[in-house]
This record gives C-alpha cells, structure tokens and sequence, in this order.
C-alpha cells in the first residue's frame, strides 16, 4: 500500500485517511506516465486511468465492487499553467455519482506531481431510491415543517439528479 510505495519512492511525502487507512494526498517528484501511443496529449485521461491501475494498492478497497466506476471529469480536468495540468475523476455508483469522491492527479511536464483522492471507500447505499421527483419535493416540504418554518411552495427549477450522499458512520 502506500508504505510500499513511499518506500519505493523516498522523495514523497504522503497523508493517510483516518477512515479508510489508505492515501488522502501525496505528493512529491515527477513520476513518469506511460505512454498512450502516439498522442502528446492526453485529454480524456487515459494515462491517468493507468497510473491508477499501476497503483491500486495506494487506494480504498470497493473500488473494484460491482458498479463502481471511476468517471473522467472533463470540467475539473484543465491545464492550469503552461505544463501543469489536472486529471479529475469522481467516483460513481451503478451511474450515481458519489459526491465527494474521487481521485485527482496533478501533473508537471507529463509527470505526476501530486495524487488526490476523496472519500474513497466500499459504497454500500442502495442506488434505487424509494422517492421519484414529486416525492422528494414533497418530504422536503414536510421536513421544513419540522424545522419550525412554514409550508413552502416548493418547485423543482432543472430536472433533479441522483446522487449518493456518503455519511459516516462511527
């Protein structure tokens, strides 16, 4: 895991995540990426997807549980500066994304510099949910009663999306 690869690599420094005991953020000299063929540049992150794989033991174990998947973010990807750029993925569950979880790469003259994950670990929630839209609306409307307000009009403004909201239990 990552004492192997803090051993393996002496230059990095790195910061375990108290809840899943595997890596939270490291960081340290280039290391190099593999080659994807004869692109230069890699914009849908394949080189990141395969440094992932190299080194799978540095992350939580379920990320290999059945519908998870790690999605390739396109908006938070960019370069940053002339030569630096960021490779984003969130995690996603049967097609739910998972807020607040995912990985990040950081990259200096195609060598990565910094690793990032976020909330990683087994998702064990149920991705089918007992509320369709109509429903949801309606339960918030009854739990703003609760908080001591006043029935609202409450209208969804875009089409509701799902998502996983991982709480931790303890």
């Amino acid at each position: 895991g990552v004492r192997s690869f803090l051993k393996a690599h002496p230059a990095w420094r790195a910061t375990i995540a108290p809840l899943t005991g595997s890596l939270d953020r490291a960081f340290g000299e280039g290391l190099t990426l593999e080659a994807i063929g004869a692109e230069t540049r890699d914009t849908g992150g394949r080189q990141a997807r395969g440094f992932f794989a190299r080194h799978r033991d540095l992350f939580a174990a379920g990320l290999e549980g059945a519908g998870v998947e790690l999605v390739y973010d396109e908006a938070a990807s960019r370069e940053l500066a002339v030569g630096t750029r960021v490779h984003t993925f969130n995690l996603h569950k049967d097609g739910l994304k998972v807020l607040g979880a995912g990985l990040t790469l950081g990259l200096k003259e195609n060598q990565v510099i910094l690793i990032a994950s976020r909330a990683l670990g087994p998702v064990t929630a149920s991705t089918r949910p007992k509320l369709d839209a109509a429903g949801a609306i309606a339960a918030l409307g009854r739990w703003v009663l609760t908080q001591g307000g006043q029935l609202p009009a409450l209208t969804s403004s875009r089409e509701p999306a799902l998502a996983i909201y991982p709480v931790v239990e303890t």
